[in-house]
């Protein structure tokens, strides 16, 4: 069954002005220092979907939270540019010869509640192709407003060799953070056949050698295994970005999109059937894995960042990177404002109401003691 809902898509961004005014969010942030321990706790207490608003919250320009940018084989009439499609009629009509992972993952994007997808090609899918096409996105930092996709996935990613799996799957973690965006993963396909005789030691030697070579707040999602589908396999970090997507919509990105409230859709089976003892190891290596539960379906388990800090979590990642946005744009009418201390007390003040907004919203969802 496909999940689909009528939403308000995402508009043309306005190309713009400078920004981000470090010192002011630093202290900001220090001022809510409970922000990011309520995004860790802002989860229902019972499984299900719960539904939030900011209450009388409407932020300059809307950013983004729940697009990704796709980047695989294929011919399409905007090449060397990202294509935006909203669902897989409209990218096969943009995207001509696409790759058969390349197809399943948009698929699999929409089938799990996506709404809209950037698409970047690429003439192959080995590491010179994806390097290549990584290196043409140009980091949207300031003084530009931030690009319209806040996700990164290789569909065929996995395909690779060991040695150009790691180069790749630097390349686009470093993309992703350049770009305040996370980047979500599949292993090597050999570690996951590897793992099915030899337990967690192959992927968690995978995320070792990754977590080691990257920024250590970096926003890379590794996720276990894809998914065996009728014809070509079904990327893992393509399913995890339509669930993103979905709960994006339904709670908000400090909402966790795992667990039993987001369930695989589709009936896809994982490629890499876990147990108790698997995934503990493979939680502990901070990779996320999918569980198939009885009477559930398949749910994600994890849902951590390989970032080396103690907010690891995927929600506090991309709540911190939604609001750095959102603020990043908000200030652009101040770029050429007087630097004196009126301009500074509205920029704080604008800061800051966003992050008490926020942060209210957050203990709603916040267990209580």
């Amino acid at each position: 069954m496909i999940r689909s809902r009528v939403r308000t898509r995402v508009g043309v961004l306005v190309p713009g002005a400078a920004l981000v005014l470090a010192v002011v969010v630093s202290a900001t942030l220090a001022l809510n220092g409970g922000l990011v321990g309520a995004i860790a706790h802002a989860q229902p207490a019972t499984p299900g979907k719960t539904t939030a608003e900011l209450d009388g919250f409407a932020p300059v320009v809307q950013l983004p939270t729940d697009v990704p940018l796709f980047i695989g084989a294929g011919t399409s009439a905007n090449s060397g540019h990202t294509t935006l499609t909203t669902d897989v009629p409209d990218f096969l009509r943009q995207v001509s010869s696409p790759s058969p992972r390349l197809r399943a993952a948009v698929e699999a994007f929409f089938e799990q509640g996506g709404t809209a997808a950037f698409v970047l090609t690429t003439p192959t899918e080995d590491a010179a192709g994806f390097i290549a096409a990584l290196a043409s996105i140009t980091p949207k930092q300031p003084p530009q407003v931030p690009v319209g996709w806040a996700m990164i996935v290789l569909p065929a990613l996995g395909s690779l060799a060991d040695s150009d799996w790691l180069t790749v799957a630097r390349a686009a973690t470093a993309t992703a953070s350049a770009n305040r965006a996370i980047a979500l993963l599949d292993p090597p396909d050999a570690a996951v056949a590897a793992a099915q005789t030899a337990g967690a030691a192959p992927l968690t030697s995978v995320a070792h050698q990754l977590t080691s070579s990257i920024s250590r707040t970096a926003g890379a999602v590794l996720v276990s295994s894809g998914f065996s589908g009728p014809g070509a396999p079904v990327p893992g970090a393509a399913v995890l970005a339509g669930i993103i997507a979905d709960s994006d919509s339904t709670v908000g990105t400090w909402s966790s999109p795992g667990g039993l409230a987001y369930p695989v859709a589709g009936g896809l089976e994982p490629a890499l059937v876990v147990d108790d003892g698997l995934s503990d190891a493979l939680v502990a290596a901070n990779i996320d894995s999918w569980r198939v539960v009885p009477g559930t379906g398949t749910i994600m388990l994890g849902t951590r960042t390989l970032a080396r800090t103690v907010a690891n979590w995927i929600s506090v990642t991309r709540t911190t990177i939604s609001i750095t946005r959102s603020i990043q744009v908000s200030l652009q009418p101040f770029v050429f404002a007087a630097n004196d201390s009126a301009t500074w007390s509205a920029v704080t003040e604008m800061i800051s109401d966003r992050l008490r907004r926020t942060h209210h919203v957050l203990t709603k969802f916040a267990p209580v003691a």
